[in-house]
């Protein structure tokens, strides 16, 4: 059991980060949970998988990315595993057309691009992971968050501040129809977000296994206290 420092009012009480630890664990495994109820759902819902983008920037992003925080103690290895971006829109960045605003080959598996090698990232290089491509330029993990956080209203709704980002908002207002079938509506930015998800929660799930074993203290290194 993790010992918890007391607080004397009023007192001169050296500071001990044994209490951030405790919170980012108990945060990691309710987001964790959220992010998992949100993409399990048979049929997708728009709305509900915008909540993702919150809890991805949360996981994968803050300047503090929350897993990084509650895997501090244990170090486990997280290992994000997706397909490499192997073929682009045919009217891509070079092409003169102007009737697309971006295109995603999705993260896992797609029907005719099946053959593409899986790779295993770190945290750093999953962000910087490209899985699809704009006129502007290519679509990152990083870019794919960012933008449904601030753009499309997972966090709020906002003015697109790149060009990708243009490229990214222009066909939205589409998007919006509740008559989309599902196979299209997965290529948007918001339904993309549910590809993201899945190999998000595959990395961080031996880390929330831990925590909710009970066992999570007898894993524990021991080091000095981890100022931040």
């Amino acid at each position: 059991m993790v010992q918890l420092g007391t607080i004397k009012i009023g007192g001169n009480v050296p500071y001990d980060n044994t209490d951030d630890i405790a919170i980012s664990e108990w945060l990691f495994c309710h987001t964790f949970e959220d992010l998992e109820a949100r993409t399990a759902q048979e049929v997708d819902d728009r709305y509900t998988l915008l909540g993702c983008a919150p809890l991805l920037r949360k996981l994968l992003m803050d300047r503090h990315p929350l897993l990084e925080q509650a895997n501090s103690q244990f170090k486990l290895p997280m290992n994000f595993v997706a397909h490499e971006l192997k073929q682009t829109n045919p009217h891509g960045p070079d092409s003169a057309s102007k009737d697309w605003a971006y295109w995603m080959q999705g993260a896992f598996i797609v029907p005719g691009h099946d053959k593409t090698p899986l790779r295993s990232y770190d945290l750093r290089k999953w962000l910087t992971h490209r899985i699809g491509v704009t006129p502007a330029g290519p679509i990152t993990v990083r870019d794919l968050i960012k933008f449904t956080s601030h753009v499309e209203g997972g966090v709020h709704a906002g003015t697109p501040s790149t060009p990708v980002e243009k490229s990214l908002r222009r066909p939205t207002r589409w998007f919006l129809s509740e008559e989309i079938p599902a196979e299209i509506m997965r290529l948007s930015p918001v339904g993309q977000l549910k590809e993201v998800a899945h190999i998000t929660l595959s990395a961080a799930k031996p880390l929330y296994i831990l925590l909710r074993s009970g066992f999570a203290d007898e894993y524990r290194i021991r080091s000095g206290p981890r100022h931040s």
